[in-house]
């Protein structure tokens, strides 16, 4: 950071916390949820106590403040109703020129697709729970795979995904162009 430093016309924080070391005359910050807030069990511990201790002393210095949802934006208010005027929805997008729909209309493959990291707050659990209960014969038809990093506290989700034999497949991270492939021939996304 240090060659970074310096009077910037705009500081744009995308996650959470702008870092008061970076100075600006204008400042924005992306919040994305409270969910380290009010679900702290699916979080570390130090990530709870950098945001108990910074995020709400730090936001105030944002001259706007972007949320991804108009529910987002709500649970903001909701603390920081001062900051209503300074809040503003911008919906998450993606990249039109990786993700788009195939030329074709049949679907190649029958797999089931989860994509995110493998923590709690992604309730991998309660998937694997479920999709354990289906009929040997239709996990065969239709295998699970996970994408994503490792993340963190999941040693019971490879554990599950172990005990369904080969009918869920980790493949861990992968890149933005494999990532496009799985995603168009996904029987469906999860």
């Amino acid at each position: 950071w240090s060659s970074r430093m310096g009077t910037w016309e705009l500081y744009w924080q995308p996650n959470f916390i702008p870092r008061s070391e970076v100075r600006a005359r204008h400042i924005v910050t992306t919040a994305h949820d409270f969910s380290w807030e009010l679900y702290p069990q699916f979080h570390p511990q130090d990530r709870i106590d950098y945001f108990k201790k910074y995020f709400y002393k730090e936001i105030e210095r944002s001259d706007r403040v972007i949320t991804g949802s108009h529910f987002i934006r709500g649970e903001l208010i909701s603390r920081l109703p001062h900051l209503a005027d300074r809040t503003v929805v911008i919906p998450y997008g993606f990249d039109n020129a990786l993700y788009s729909p195939t030329q074709t209309t049949q679907r190649r493959k029958k797999y089931l697709l989860s994509v995110g990291s493998l923590e709690p707050r992604k309730n991998l659990i309660t998937l694997l729970d479920a999709y354990a209960l289906l009929d040997p014969k239709i996990r065969q038809e239709h295998p699970l795979y996970l994408i994503g990093a490792s993340g963190w506290k999941n040693a019971e989700v490879f554990k599950r995904v172990e005990a369904l034999q080969g009918d869920v497949r980790y493949l861990g991270y992968v890149s933005n162009q494999e990532l496009v492939t799985y995603y168009q021939e996904a029987f469906c996304f999860i």
